[in-house]
């Protein structure tokens, strides 16, 4: 079953943002993850959530994106996740029962 990685994301520096960005993409891509939303536009409709940049990635299962997570690949664009952005991330399951 799909798994979502879900970040409600705020950019900070732009030239860490650039080189977090394409480092994260190659190592999302090499564990079987694609993106499903990447920084589109924003509508709320409900609430007080005001979100900058959402980005929703899809794995095959939870454990491929626990793994993603961890990974050495990914560990190389963590070094700039700090100075690039800060963020609220969740990873969540896919819907197992019926329509």
């Amino acid at each position: 079953m799909s798994a979502y990685v879900i970040s409600d994301t705020n950019p900070k520096d732009p030239d860490a943002w650039k080189i977090y960005i394409g480092l994260a993409a190659t190592a999302i891509k090499q564990y079987g993850g694609r993106y499903l939303s990447r920084g589109n536009e924003i509508d709320v409709i409900e609430g007080e959530w005001t979100p900058r940049a959402i980005v929703v990635i899809e794995f095959p299962d939870m454990a491929t994106a626990k793994t993603w997570y961890a990974s050495p690949e990914y560990a190389k664009a963590l070094v700039y996740r700090d100075k690039a952005l800060k963020r609220n991330l969740i990873f969540i399951d896919g819907y197992k029962g019926e329509n």
